[in-house]
């Protein structure tokens, strides 16, 4: 998979590193495994289809297995103190699922939503981790269906509409307004 980062938060990434280098050698490379992790799950997708079969990731396998795991991620009322407690502990594909359910919710939150994604789009190819973000989190979205004997079967095909079409707007946002793209 190719990350595409901006040249900004590369510097902000070595500033971190670099941060670690007051520690031992040891401490650096563990952080830069870590930052490297955490980018990598920003973009991955929680399936993948490889040949004839499809690959869930820890993410995807924890919210199958979880039930209580999975009540956070899809609660009842998306809020915006939420969002921001996974902002805060820097679990950003998820305040980014969040902030795709709050964008459906009004105008206000539509515009707070994309004000938010550009800023991030400073700093990452927002379209790629919107798409990642949703192909995690949606495929499993209760509002739009459900799972039984471990196939998906979409119960609401009007939310998993209006879902899309959320998505969609914010990627036309990234591409009018955004930095991302490729690196210079």
């Amino acid at each position: 998979m190719k990350i595409i980062i901006s040249k900004y938060a590369l510097l902000v990434l070595c500033f971190l590193l670099s941060s670690a280098g007051a520690h031992a050698q040891e401490a650096s490379d563990m952080a830069e495994t870590e930052i490297l992790n955490w980018l990598e799950d920003l973009y991955e997708h929680g399936a993948q289809v490889v040949e004839d079969s499809v690959l869930l990731n820890e993410e995807t396998m924890r919210i199958l297995n979880d039930e209580d795991y999975r009540a956070i991620i899809y609660p009842e009322v998306y809020t915006w103190q939420t969002t921001m407690e996974f902002m805060q502990r820097q679990e950003l594909k998820k305040a980014f699922w969040f902030m795709l359910n709050l964008y459906m919710t009004s105008d206000e939150n539509k515009e707070l939503v994309v004000k938010s994604i550009l800023t991030y789009d400073a700093l990452f190819n927002m379209n790629q981790v919107m798409e990642a973000t949703y192909k995690t989190y949606g495929i499993l979205d209760p509002a739009i269906g459900e799972i039984v004997d471990g196939v998906s079967h979409v119960t609401a095909p009007h939310v998993l509409e209006q879902k899309l079409l959320a998505l969609k707007e914010i990627v036309a946002y990234i591409d009018k307004y955004g930095d991302s793209g490729e690196p210079e």
